[in-house]
């Protein structure tokens, strides 16, 4: 007898049932696809993807412009199972035993939507292999590679990790987002993978994060096997039914979305206020840097100004607000103080007491600024909301209080 017969089947309908009210699940994601709680094999026909082999060759990026140097990064990469050797600073040096040679079609590492990614490379075309920056969005990453091998079947597929989604602040997630950006084009079906370093927003990358980045490609073949499975996420109708779906979006010739600004953790969320960073070098083609840059000019002012946090009735209101406004402040690199003088002064409160609270706390002295958007109130300085635009913001306030000059 067979196990599976002690479970009958359930229907869509029986699911449906058990969960409620499905539409309200729905999820409206930044690709602009309304992503259904759960997947049946009735939702999609799995798209064609070709015949995707196990594994993946290891291509490690050679930056370095000294030619000793740049072998004997080389060499160590070999030593940690690297495939392929890509020197992109200088020519390629000869006596690497691995090709070294890439006729390759870069799509751009810009941030753009991955529909947008699929139908540049789709126009463009041409080339033997296409070279996809991977990003966060796992399962949605992991069917942009099994789009792209039914838009572009007779291309090899390399996947490098975003270099756009990198951070200089907190710079120890980056090993975290780029291991997920590896499994997503691993599970994808990448032909090839490059791991950046993740100190490589900073400039040119350590030996540590060389190292690490090696070894991250050896953890996911040796103690995760996933070279072991070929299409792994084949028969997972959430992702078989994305794969045609961003297939049929990237044929569509209409304009595609730009996604909205992103989560950093680290950065512009959560940020450690008590880090600095003084890069040499940094790499200024990334989302982050615009905001990087405020935060740097206040680390190397040697005296950031200060933020004094005022919490004032609804308990619950005046906490969210104060948690938004110690990230908003503390991204661009201001010190957040609870007590003692401050050069500025931000309101936690709710928007109904506001009115009655200001003519205390302009009192204090700073100019202030309101967490929240109340009506206008006579004598604050500022808002700050979601609706706010943190760099336009935070470099209006650095140059109001000196720490940058027009």
């Amino acid at each position: 007898m067979s196990l599976f017969s002690e479970f009958p089947p359930t229907s869509t309908a029986d699911w449906e049932a058990a969960i409620g009210d499905t539409k309200k699940l729905i999820w409206q994601t930044d690709e602009g696809f309304s992503v259904k709680p759960f997947y049946r094999s009735e939702d999609t026909v799995p798209p064609y993807t070709g015949d995707i082999q196990r594994g993946w060759k290891i291509r490690a990026e050679i930056d370095a412009t000294d030619a000793v140097e740049a072998r004997r990064q080389a060499m160590e990469a070999l030593e940690r199972d690297a495939g392929e050797i890509a020197f992109m600073a200088i020519p390629a040096l000869e006596g690497i035993l691995v090709p070294t040679q890439f006729d390759s079609l870069r799509v751009p590492d810009d941030g753009r939507a991955i529909v947008s990614q699929l139908a540049f490379a789709l126009q463009a075309g041409g080339s033997s292999e296409i070279s996809f920056p991977i990003g966060s969005n796992y399962f949605f990453e992991i069917a942009k590679l099994r789009a792209a091998r039914n838009l572009l079947p007779r291309a090899r597929i390399h996947a490098r990790t975003s270099r756009w989604n990198k951070t200089i602040y907190d710079p120890y997630v980056n090993l975290l987002r780029s291991t997920t950006e590896a499994m997503a084009a691993v599970i994808g079906g990448c032909d090839s993978l490059t791991i950046a370093p993740f100190d490589s927003a900073l400039g040119a990358a350590s030996d540590r994060g060389r190292r690490l980045a090696l070894s991250t490609h050896l953890l996911l073949k040796h103690e995760a096997h996933l070279d072991r499975v070929a299409d792994p996420s084949e028969g997972s109708w959430y992702i078989e039914w994305l794969t045609q779906a961003l297939v049929q979006e990237a044929r569509d010739p209409s304009p595609k979305p730009s996604p909205p600004p992103h989560v950093f953790v680290g950065t512009n969320r959560y940020p450690n206020l008590k880090e600095h960073a003084d890069p040499a070098a940094p790499d200024t083609q990334r989302a982050t840097w615009p905001l990087e840059q405020i935060r740097l000019a206040n680390d190397r002012s040697g005296n950031p100004p200060r933020v004094l946090l005022v919490r004032k009735g609804d308990p619950k209101m005046s906490l969210a607000r104060a948690d938004f406004a110690i990230n908003f402040f503390g991204s661009g690199g201001f010190r957040i103080v609870e007590k003692g003088p401050a050069e500025l002064l931000v309101l936690c409160s709710s928007d109904a007491e506001y009115p009655e609270l200001i003519a205390d706390a302009l009192q204090v002295g700073p100019p202030m600024v309101i967490a929240g958007a109340p009506q206008d109130l006579p004598g604050v300085a500022g808002f700050i909301n979601l609706r706010s635009d943190p760099i336009a913001v935070l470099s209006e306030w650095q140059r109001r209080l000196g720490v940058v000059h027009d």
